[in-house]
């Protein structure tokens, strides 16, 4: 009999169907008992590494992939994280926070100065107008500096302190 005649397993329930790791499935886990996390203890670097969304140079859009990512970071792997780890993810989240909130601020003035003193003629390059946005191309560059930094500090399992971060979220 050649193996095109042979009968082939049908379905799962099939009893001549070859029982393979996958077709195992663990017990339940009693109410209230949660699985348990495997894999290395997680350093959090990660939530740093977000701040490189900033080279899309989209000052809020940037700004909010950004903050999204290394909110999305940190709620996935909190179970893993160590203790400096959770407190890298927090400063993280911090400084992504202020520099939104500071983008948002400096594209406010710039509007607002723009509106003010703007009109038909050239404006010079130290007027006021330009000094918010090359206060915004600073914070940009320091962000990415100190996400560069951060990141890599935090990957050895040392902190690295977040000048200018407002204290967003305390745990």
């Amino acid at each position: 009999m050649s193996e095109w005649t042979v009968p082939q397993p049908s379905g799962p329930d099939d009893p001549r169907r070859a029982n393979t790791p996958y077709d195992r499935v663990p017990p339940p886990l009693p109410p209230g008992q949660e699985a348990p996390v495997s894999g290395p203890p997680t350093t959090g670097a990660g939530a740093w590494w977000w701040g490189l969304g900033l080279l899309l140079c989209v000052p809020m859009l940037s700004n909010l992939l950004v903050v999204a990512g290394a909110l999305g970071y940190r709620a996935a792997v909190r179970k893993t994280l160590t203790p400096t780890g959770h407190e890298v993810v927090r400063r993280a989240v911090n400084w992504h926070l202020s520099q939104l909130l500071y983008t948002a601020v400096l594209l406010a003035v710039h509007v607002v100065l723009l509106m003010t003193f703007a009109s038909d003629e050239p404006v010079p390059l130290a007027s006021p107008i330009s000094t918010a946005m090359g206060l915004l191309v600073l914070l940009v560059i320091y962000g990415l500096v100190l996400s560069i930094v951060a990141a890599n500090r935090a990957a050895r399992g040392d902190l690295t302190r977040t000048v200018g971060a407002i204290p967003f979220v305390r745990a």
